[in-house]
């Protein structure tokens, strides 16, 4: 007996009852990639198409460079967030995302050169306390959301739904 068989076998039933869909990996679930493997980069093209039609629909050139980083604090920042509560994001869709918000910034297209940067990333990254600009990063916004996971996972009794059940 071959062993897919079987796995149908039991797996028809299951799904008839369920009324589900069965589906392979990899999948978006609730807007997440999800994959039983490494998922690739092509899994986070969606938030890097959402990043651009953000910035398509603005008319950064009237913006003043002040507006832009309202608008990158509020919008091109928040925009991976839900990811990043759940998922380590890879470094080549942190860099992509950075492209696009340093470009932003700077000259208000989809790419921009060294030349036109007026002050390094790095700077325009700090706090305004500290002189920069107070866009967050994304690679400290990623950790720091992640290890909220695991304080709630060793603190279960500050959660709202444990106290309720």
């Amino acid at each position: 007996i071959h062993s897919g068989y079987i796995v149908d076998q039991v797996q028809h039933p299951q799904v008839q009852i369920l009324h589900c869909q069965q589906g392979t990996f990899p999948q978006t679930y609730l807007g997440l990639p999800l994959s039983n493997t490494k998922l690739r980069l092509s899994a986070f093209a969606p938030l890097i198409a959402k990043a651009d039609r953000y910035l398509a629909g603005w008319e950064a050139t009237l913006l003043s460079p002040a507006g832009r980083v309202v608008l990158i604090n509020t919008v091109l920042d928040g925009l991976p967030t839900y990811l990043m509560c759940a998922l380590a994001l890879p470094v080549g869709i942190k860099e992509a995302l950075d492209a696009k918000r340093r470009a932003f910034l700077w000259n208000g297209s989809n790419k921009t050169s060294g030349a036109k940067c007026l002050v390094a990333w790095e700077k325009v990254c700090t706090m305004k306390e500290d002189g920069g600009l107070g866009i967050k990063r994304l690679d400290t916004q990623n950790a720091c959301l992640l290890l909220k996971l695991v304080h709630r996972l060793h603190h279960p009794e500050d959660s709202s739904w444990a106290t309720w059940a």
